[in-house]
């Protein structure tokens, strides 16, 4: 088996205790809700459902559209950097683990433009057929599924191919949702990436065997716990970023963004995902999620 050794930024999540804001916020001004995401994937029905509680409670997000998927993160870039309005935008650690040569790269947020979290998320090994043997069995030529350079890259890739003596065929996918449609219909052997086993998308499809953390989670081993040459773990973290908005604005944004998560439509998709809530982690200040986050 080839050996290796890689380290990806590990990262755990909190949640800043909610402290309501004295000063009253203008929110009927305009805010861009911006992601750098697709609109085919769950977080655009989950960004949307939270946009229309938001709005009852008096929020102005991208005049009247709520959130917004970008495409991509140049698109993103382009909108939040040219608006003469205040923005909030989506995005994920991962993102801060790139190069400065890399598209979505961006420096590390600074604490004052920091909103709040979202989700997190593990990563998981996963095979399309229960008889097919865990990927660290597996002989011949193996395909994995996976999504584009930009989420699943080159680390990501020496680690695949360290769990195994097969020969690893990689074949990218648009998005995740994509990746399981694939899966679904065997077009591939494996799988890697945010695919919670037992949540609602995945039970039938997948069988998962091992997973990004450096713990035992959801009936999975650690990766880097079961593999001698692999030193790799990660989870990921979407939040929220400020460009151009008052201290006082984000923190009752903050309120009443973490009340939408708490609502019962937006913990049941939660659920489904196995994503974990901020308020899991509810003892936490701001400026270690920060921390966290940037993984200062």
């Amino acid at each position: 088996m080839l050996k290796i050794k890689t380290i990806a930024t590990t990262c755990a999540i909190g949640m800043a205790i909610a402290t309501s804001s004295a000063i009253a916020v203008d929110k009927t001004q305009n805010i861009n809700l911006i992601s750098p995401w697709t609109n085919t994937g769950s977080s655009h029905a989950l960004g949307q459902e939270q946009s229309r509680q938001l709005a009852e409670k008096g929020w102005n997000l991208t005049n009247g559209k709520g959130y917004q998927s970008a495409g991509n993160c140049l698109n993103a870039f382009n909108i939040i950097d040219n608006s003469e309005d205040p923005s909030i935008y989506i995005w994920e650690n991962a993102y801060h683990s790139k190069t400065s040569g890399q598209p979505c790269y961006r420096d590390p947020i600074k604490e004052s433009e920091f909103v709040a979290l979202w989700y997190s998320w593990t990563e998981y090994m996963c095979r399309t057929d229960e008889n097919l043997p865990r990927i660290d069995d597996a002989t011949g030529t193996i395909t994995v599924g996976v999504t584009p350079v930009n989420f699943f890259g080159e680390e990501r890739k020496k680690v695949v191919e360290a769990m195994t003596d097969a020969n690893v065929q990689l074949v990218r996918y648009e998005n995740a949702p994509s990746v399981l449609a694939g899966a679904k219909i065997g077009e591939v052997d494996y799988v890697y990436g945010m695919y919670a086993p037992g949540s609602e998308r995945t039970e039938g499809i997948l069988t998962c065997s091992y997973n990004s953390s450096t713990a035992s989670i959801n009936g999975t081993d650690s990766i880097s716990a079961s593999f001698d040459d692999i030193d790799f773990s990660f989870i990921g973290i979407a939040y929220l970023v400020s460009h151009d908005l008052d201290q006082e604005t984000i923190n009752a944004f903050r309120d009443d963004w973490n009340e939408t998560v708490e609502s019962e439509e937006i913990s049941s998709v939660f659920s489904s995902r196995s994503w974990s809530k901020p308020s899991a982690f509810d003892n936490m200040t701001t400026e270690e999620i920060h921390s966290l986050i940037t993984n200062n």
